[in-house]
């Protein structure tokens, strides 16, 4: 053995690679991005203050989907690429909602939650529920005019069916409701009696269409 040592004390010893260290941003970067910051916050604050000032609920929704959205659009997509949290994202959040931007509203939803993002202070309600209400609100109208609100609608029905037990009754009858509907439309009987089965028991008036499907389901049964 000490043969072997003062072997080794005359060779080399294979250099031991460091680290890599996690680069840093320059403070100047760092600076400049907190001034950002800064001011895009000041900005949002007088851009909400001016939207109190106006009670045309057509004229807000029209100065959000020409004017604000486009002007916080860039601040917005830089967060998340970057992995970051702002209390501008959940009020973009309900400008998007506001305008029928869907796809993207959702998509920041997702991040809004996976981030721990709250909705601004005046809202009373939980952001997971707040998505459910407006993607509802959305999927009703849409399927009003006589189009298919999906995969929005049925990305969040699988989250209610997930989530029931921590969301208001109605709400869940709701989503059940129009889930049963969708179903019938497209000659799912046995999923749109479930559905509007479960939508009932919650309190939902679905008696008519509930009916019609078991018959029709039935028709289905003895052909």
């Amino acid at each position: 053995m000490k043969q072997y040592q003062t072997r080794m004390k005359g060779k080399a010893q294979p250099a031991i690679p460091d680290k890599p260290k996690t680069p840093q941003k320059p403070v100047g970067c760092v600076i400049r991005e907190n001034q950002n910051n800064a001011l895009m916050h000041a900005a949002m604050e007088e851009d909400l203050k001016g939207l109190k000032d106006i009670r045309s609920v057509a004229h807000k929704i029209q100065l959000k989907r020409e004017q604000l959205v486009p002007k916080y659009r860039s601040f917005v997509e830089a967060t998340m690429n970057g992995s970051k949290t702002s209390p501008i994202l959940s009020q973009f959040l309900v400008w998007l909602f506001d305008i029928g931007e869907i796809s993207e509203a959702t998509k920041l939803g997702e991040y809004c939650l996976k981030h721990n993002i709250p909705l601004p202070e005046r809202f009373r309600r939980n952001l997971s529920i707040y998505i459910a209400d407006e993607v509802l609100a959305w999927s009703e109208r849409v399927w009003e005019e006589g189009h298919s609100p999906n995969p929005y609608f049925s990305n969040e029905f699988k989250r209610t069916v997930d989530d029931r037990n921590e969301r208001p009754d109605e709400l869940t009858a709701k989503y059940f409701r129009l889930a049963g509907l969708i179903a019938q439309s497209e000659g799912r009987f046995e999923d749109a009696v479930t559905c509007l089965e479960a939508a009932k028991e919650r309190g939902a008036k679905v008696k008519t269409a509930l009916n019609k499907c078991k018959s029709a389901l039935k028709g289905q049964t003895e052909g």
